[in-house]
C-alpha cells in the first residue's frame, strides 16, 4: 500500500511542473495578444502632414487640388521606420479618388512623407 501512495505521489508531483508550463505560456500568449504597440507615426496620425504638404505642393497633374481628407484609411505595413496606407483622399475640388501613403525614416533619420493618387 505504501509503494503505491509512493509512485502516486511521484506521478502527482512529475505532473505539477508541466502544467506549469502549459499555464505560463498560455498567460503568455493571452497577455501577447492584447498588447497593441504604439507607434510613432501610424496611418491616421499622418493625415494632416500628407494635406498640408499637398497644399504646398499645388501641381497641374492633379489640376492643382489639394488632399483635404483621406477616407477608408487602411494600414498596409507599419513598423518603427515605417508606415504604408491606403484610402480614399477627397481633394479640393471636390472629387474622391484611391490614394497610397506613408512616411519612413531615411539614411540620416529625416522622417519622409509621401503619397500618391492612384
Amino acid at each position: 500500500m505504501n509503494s503505491m501512495k509512493n509512485i502516486l505521489f511521484i506521478i502527482l508531483f512529475s505532473m505539477i511542473p508541466i502544467n506549469l508550463l502549459a499555464n505560463e505560456q498560455w498567460y503568455i500568449d493571452e497577455i501577447s495578444n492584447e498588447v497593441e504597440i504604439d507607434y510613432e507615426r501610424t496611418c491616421n496620425s499622418i493625415v494632416n502632414i500628407i494635406s498640408q504638404n499637398t497644399r504646398k505642393r499645388l501641381s497641374p497633374k492633379n489640376n492643382y487640388a489639394s488632399i483635404e481628407q483621406i477616407y477608408e484609411r487602411e494600414t498596409i505595413s507599419i513598423s518603427e521606420k515605417r508606415v504604408e496606407c491606403e484610402g480614399k483622399a477627397l481633394l479640393s475640388n471636390g472629387r474622391k479618388q484611391p490614394l497610397s501613403y506613408g512616411s519612413y525614416v531615411d539614411d540620416i533619420g529625416d522622417i519622409i512623407y509621401f503619397h500618391s493618387l492612384n
